[in-house]
Formats: C-alpha cells, structure tokens, sequence
C-alpha cells in the first residue's frame, strides 16, 4: 500500500512535465559599429512544439543603450541564433531566434535603459508564443551603437 501511496504522489508530481519539450537558451553576440542589433524569438506555423513560453533575457550593453521590447510584429526573417537545450536529452528546440531581425511592427511592450558596461536581466515570464498560422512573436531591439551588446533569451517549449 505504501508503494503504490509512493507511486501515486510521484506521478502528480511529474504531471507539469508531461508535454514539455525543453528549455532552450539562445545567445547573440555582436561588436557594432554605427548599426543595431534586432533580435527576435517566434514560433514557425510547423513547428513540433504548439507553444514557447519565453522564461527570461538578459542584454549586455557596452555602452549606455535603450531597448525596445515588442510583441508580435511581421514575420522574422535573418540570420538563425543556435538554440542549446539547457539539459541533455531533450529533443531540439523548435522556436527560431533570429539576428538581424527583420521582424517591425511589433506591439512596444516596454523600452529599458541599459547602462553602459552593465547587463539588464528582463523577466518575461508573461509571454507565450503560440504556433499560429501567422507565427506570433517577441522582439529585442537594440540602437543604432557603437559598441558590443549581448541578448541572451531563455525560453520552454511545449
């Protein structure tokens, strides 16, 4: 009986797990001269995972820079971000992240001031992305510097 009390309480533990694909990190850095960096995580129509909630990002800014933080602009396009699973065995992630975004139009959620030499860590828990016909979004987008920033997005898939 105690067994299977033991069995029992395991099982409602791991219900949360059940379904989840992984948690994934994607890092960009990049040494800017006089241009922006554009950074933008979204959910293809195809993709394996029906859901991303994004968990946090962190930016590195090397000089003083503003962020705009946008919601569910035009489709991304660019350079793809390698995603990392943050523990072996899960499968690969199914968000792409894009550099050099060509993502516009998004929602402004917030603008945040990074002070130079300093990293800003966001929480973005609220955020989900769900895979739609037309891929929803979340952007990070950097000034026009001279300088080095560093965006790092950490999400889970579902």
């Amino acid at each position: 009986m105690e067994k299977m009390r033991t069995l029992i309480v395991f099982a409602l533990l791991c219900l949360p797990l059940f379904g989840q694909r992984g948690t994934y990190t994607a890092t960009r850095k990049v040494a800017l001269s006089g241009t922006a960096e554009v950074v933008t995580i979204q959910l293809p129509a195809d993709a394996a995972a029906t859901s991303a909630q994004l968990i946090d990002a962190s930016v590195y800014c090397s000089v003083a820079c503003e962020l705009s933080l946008e919601l569910n602009g035009s489709t991304a396009t660019g350079t793809a971000v390698t995603a990392v699973a943050t523990q072996s065995g899960y499968s690969a992630a199914t968000a792409a992240v894009y550099r050099s975004s060509t993502s516009t139009g998004g929602a402004v959620q917030s603008i945040q001031e990074v002070p130079a030499g300093q990293t800003l860590l966001l929480d973005l828990a609220d955020i989900g992305l769900r895979r739609l016909t037309s891929p929803e979004n979340f952007t990070i987008r950097g000034p026009t510097m001279t300088g080095t920033i560093v965006i790092t997005l950490k999400w889970r898939e579902y």
